[in-house]
């Protein structure tokens, strides 16, 4: 009961983390190179899930189960340690609108029952 449990934390969580980083991706890289970027990102997200399997299964035919998991928690924490010291934070949201431009800010959200305008 308590695999079936972290298995379904595991998946969820996998789902969130690619969309995650995938906008992340696409919001700290330079314009008319996020195509370039998310390739990238994306070929390492498959990368991942092919060899996974045969990493995994090498390591149980040679060592047993419990190393397995062991090489999986920290094959999960190096990245972790590492997005914390290099990663960049977010861009600060835009105050432009994406379709107009530079020229025509998003105006500020005015009350449509607002007295004494």
């Amino acid at each position: 009961m308590e695999l079936l449990v972290i298995r379904f934390v595991h998946g969820i969580a996998s789902a969130l983390i690619s969309s995650v980083s995938m906008s992340y991706v696409g919001d700290i890289t330079p314009r008319s190179q996020e195509g370039a970027y998310q390739g990238k990102l994306s070929n390492v997200f498959y990368l991942g899930m092919g060899c996974g399997p045969i990493i995994g299964g090498t390591i149980y035919n040679v060592f047993g189960l419990t190393p397995v998991f062991l090489l999986m928690a920290v094959m999960a924490f190096i990245p972790f340690l590492l997005c914390i010291w290099f990663l960049p934070e977010q861009n600060p949201p835009s105050t432009q609108h994406p379709i107009y431009g530079r020229h025509f800010p998003i105006p500020a959200c005015k009350p449509c029952c607002s007295s004494g305008s």
